[in-house]
Formats: C-alpha cells, sequence, structure tokens
C-alpha cells in the first residue's frame, strides 16, 4: 500500500497514546503521511521506516460489533514512532474508527 496523509482521527488517538506513556519523557513527532498496513482492515498504520523497537502503551475499544480491539502504539528501534497497530480479536475488518473517549486501559 502506498502512503497518504494522516488523518485527523488517527492524529488524535497517537496524540492521546502518546500522552498515556507512562514516565515518558520523550518528544515524538506524529508524521504527516502513513502507509496503511495489509491487515484485513483493522487498521494498523506504519508511521515510519524503521523496525520494531518496543511497544510504549497499549488501550483497548470495543467496535461497533461488540467484537474486541487492541491498539498499540509502537517506537522503532531508532526511537521514532513505528507502527500503531490496531487489531481486532475475530480478525474482521474495523466498523468503526476508535476515538480517544472510547479507548480505555486494557484490563
Amino acid at each position: 500500500m502506498q502512503q497518504r496523509p494522516i488523518t485527523s482521527f488517527e492524529k488524535d488517538l497517537i496524540q492521546h497514546l502518546i500522552e498515556l506513556i507512562p514516565n515518558n519523557l520523550k518528544e515524538y513527532q506524529i508524521p504527516s503521511f502513513v502507509q496503511p498496513l495489509d491487515d484485513g482492515g483493522m487498521g494498523s498504520l506504519q508511521l515510519n521506516k524503521d523496525s520494531f523497537g518496543q511497544d510504549l502503551v497499549q488501550v483497548q475499544y470495543k467496535d461497533n460489533d461488540g467484537q474486541q480491539v487492541f491498539i498499540t502504539l509502537v517506537e522503532g528501534q531508532t526511537g521514532v514512532l513505528f507502527e500503531l497497530d490496531i487489531w481486532k480479536v475475530d480478525f474482521s475488518p474495523l466498523l468503526v474508527y476508535p476515538t480517544i473517549d472510547k479507548v480505555g486501559p486494557v484490563v
């Protein structure tokens, strides 16, 4: 898939996740362009060219069909934001993009 401009919903969600990172002292730059990942329509994004470093924060969300969705912000090995990983537990496409008022801590 090709790069495209980041949407305001995606940018807001990423900014919210950055604010939830425990003991975060870094200033992460949210890219203007993202690359959708081939994940069956769940909404995962590659944020920067890099390789997996570490998970920064994870939240959960219930999609409109009641299915659980886990959202993880991932840092690359070089310290930049690498991926926004969205995983719907039944592997079906995401119906409604999660907004910051609908996500919560993983329990």
